[in-house]
């Protein structure tokens, strides 16, 4: 039979083995990137587009700009259909990932809930107006009244895509 002692040591292995795991999927989770690297990237200015695939110099700096604008704070939330057409329309400046194969998006905040794409549009706002951006999900055909809200602003990500043309 196990001493008292024993018993107790045993709970606290348990309880720190938790713990452990615990942690590492919190790494896991703020390690995981929030999208993945997508096979074309069009950026939308005015009438003008222009497509940026793998090979382009652009290409690496966009997809990690665009990145670092998730944070904890970016939640998934669903967007009035109404919203959605007139962000679309109204701005002029979009980043849209163009995905060869159905992609999977979950917020770290809502890890278990699950999102499926093929694209997703990054509507612009100049960093003056202060405004946290929204990253809209769409299928090969139309976007979903769905989104993700809370993305930070990037100075950096608009000097880039400024000099793209």
């Amino acid at each position: 039979m196990l001493s008292f002692l024993e018993v107790k040591m045993r709970k606290i292995k348990r309880i720190w083995a938790i713990l452990c795991l615990f942690i590492i999927i919190l790494i896991v989770i703020s390690i995981y990137p929030p999208i993945p690297r997508p096979d074309i990237i069009i950026v939308h200015n005015g009438n003008i587009s222009i497509t940026i695939s793998k090979e382009n110099k652009e290409y690496e700096n966009i997809v990690n700009l665009t990145s670092k604008r998730f944070t904890l704070r970016s939640v998934q939330t669903r967007i009035d259909h109404t919203e959605k057409e007139n962000m679309i329309r109204d701005n002029t400046k979009s980043i849209e990932f163009i995905y060869d194969k159905e992609q999977s998006f979950r917020s770290k905040k809502n890890f278990l809930d699950s999102v499926l794409y093929r694209r997703l549009l990054f509507p612009i706002e100049s960093s003056d107006k202060g405004k946290d951006g929204f990253m809209i999900f769409g299928s090969e055909k139309e976007y979903y009244d769905l989104s993700v809200k809370n993305l930070i602003q990037s100075s950096k990500l608009d000097k880039a895509l400024r000099d793209l043309n």
